[in-house]
């Protein structure tokens, strides 16, 4: 088990990857990182359990890095609605076709 300084660590440079890489990972997700990660997964199951509890752990000791994680998704472009006229036309069938089929 990992001292509450080492877990610090760990979750400050935890959240400076995901701010680089502008998402908030799961644990599959960041499982399938693999070497671009800075924390092994092996590190993260040694040292917080699972997944959820280092990201808890990242809450707790990293707020303010946390906040602006939680920001990142805010700062996108605001969508824009599109609204869409339903405009009926009139379909003319050209039935020709038809009477054709019709007297075979």
């Amino acid at each position: 088990m990992a001292s509450i300084r080492q877990k610090t660590v760990l979750t400050g440079d935890l959240a400076l990857f995901m701010l680089e890489e502008g998402k908030i990972f799961t644990s599959n997700e960041y499982r399938m990182l693999r070497k671009r990660c800075p924390i092994t997964w092996v590190q993260i199951k040694r040292n917080f359990g699972n997944w959820s509890r280092c990201i808890n752990f990242l809450k707790q000791a990293q707020p303010d890095l946390w906040e602006e994680l939680q920001n990142m998704g805010n700062t996108s472009e605001p969508k824009v609605e599109c609204k869409l006229e339903s405009k009926e036309e009139e379909v003319k069938v050209d039935t020709s076709v038809l009477e054709d089929f019709d007297d075979e």
